[in-house]
């Protein structure tokens, strides 16, 4: 047993090693090709241009270093992106720490959802904030009204059009999540979005697969009907912020 144990060993040294196929670099090149198309050649076209216009030297450069201006621009780029990090990272760690608590739960597919679409809450909400007369606020305090009570009565009321978009597009795009439920989430907790990719790509049940989606797509008309007649009841404009004829 020993001898053809030491032979068995002895033909595995001797054999060659399995070299892969030599055409396994075409599996790489259209991304390759990508990113050579998109991202290096602008890059290296701005270099040249950089020191060939209007003709061959380094002059944009030592504009660059000597105006005062643009030196202003580059610093206040620098300062801004080290405070955004600062902000994101001050923000985002305890975020992620709550994410990596959570698990792979429903609260996990929660927060990762509301990270993800913060962004559409905000900026209805911030163009519609911007568009308030602040003056208003002004003229409450004037006539008595307290700080809280002003806001309240006054500039919530204002804000309402901004409410109505963020949250539309918010439950929209919540009901077409598929990755973050996906990676973040369970088989027990999949939404409806993943059970339709199970019933088609899975199970091959195209009938109930149509099925789901329609469903889906009556919950987002309907949606989007509910939230119109109630912001045209509220504030007298659409949901999308356009002001009811008269």
């Amino acid at each position: 047993m020993a001898e053809l144990t030491s032979e068995i060993r002895a033909g595995v040294r001797a054999a060659p090693a399995r070299r892969p196929g030599g055409r396994g670099w075409l599996l790489v090149t259209p991304a390759v090709v990508l990113v050579l198309a998109v991202f290096c050649l602008p890059a290296v076209l701005m270099v040249i241009r950089g020191v060939t216009e209007p003709e061959l030297g380094t002059q944009n450069f030592a504009w660059l270093l000597g105006n005062e201006t643009a030196l202003a621009v580059l610093v206040r780029t620098l300062v801004v992106a080290d405070l955004a990090t600062l902000v994101c990272l001050l923000l985002g760690y305890p975020y992620a720490y709550l994410m990596s608590v959570a698990g792979r739960t429903g609260r996990g597919v929660l927060i990762g959802m509301c990270q993800i679409l913060m962004p559409f809450m905000v900026l209805p909400l911030y163009a519609a904030m911007n568009a308030i007369d602040r003056r208003l606020l002004d003229a409450g305090h004037i006539l008595g009204a307290p700080p809280g009570k002003a806001f309240w009565q006054v500039y919530v009321p204002l804000s309402l059009p901004g409410v109505f978009t963020g949250s539309l597009m918010v439950f929209v795009l919540s009901l077409g999540f598929y990755v973050t439920p996906a990676m973040l989430g369970s088989p027990r907790q999949e939404l409806l979005p993943n059970a339709l990719a199970s019933e088609i790509n899975d199970l091959l049940n195209w009938g109930h697969g149509g099925a789901l989606a329609v469903a889906l797509l009556v919950c987002v008309g309907a949606m989007f009907l509910l939230a119109t007649w109630v912001s045209k009841r509220v504030t007298g404009k659409g949901a999308s912020g356009s002001t009811r004829s008269s």
